[in-house]
């Protein structure tokens, strides 16, 4: 595990209210609740990138349409929190790159998508997901 670094920013402006914060750490835990705490920064890191690339909300980003998983039903786990807070609140990223996009390769699974665009670079592999970074950048 490469050591996280935190940068100093804090980013809470890009949730409007408590309710989208929680909304934004359903999803999360979703996305990553099974994964180590690095994964869980790096899945965190990458709606973080987008919000700043595409000047939107974190709601925003985790609500647009075939973008990330639905929100997990139940509350999120503590490390869940942890990892939102570091990154939104401390500034702490899981890469240095610039990741905004991944993919779960549970039970083998290979996104031709992700693979194969042109407009993407692989940045590196935790646990069951892999990171991609606009190429670049």
């Amino acid at each position: 595990m490469s050591e996280p670094e935190y940068n100093g920013h804090v980013y809470t402006y890009l949730f409007n209210n408590d309710e989208e914060r929680r909304y934004v750490e359903r999803v999360v835990m979703q996305e990553a609740g099974n994964q180590p705490y690095e994964g869980m920064l790096a899945v965190t890191q990458c709606i973080l990138n987008t919000c700043l690339k595409e000047g939107k909300s974190a709601y925003e980003v985790v609500t647009a349409p075939d973008q990330y998983a639905s929100p997990y039903r139940g509350e999120p786990n503590e490390f869940i929190l942890m990892a939102v807070s570091d990154v939104f609140d401390n500034g702490l990223k899981a890469r240095e790159e610039p990741i905004m996009y991944f993919y779960s390769t549970v039970g083998g699974y290979v996104s031709k998508w992700h693979e194969n665009s042109p407009k993407l670079e692989y940045v590196c592999t935790i646990e069951d997901h892999k990171f991609f970074k606009l190429k670049d950048t």
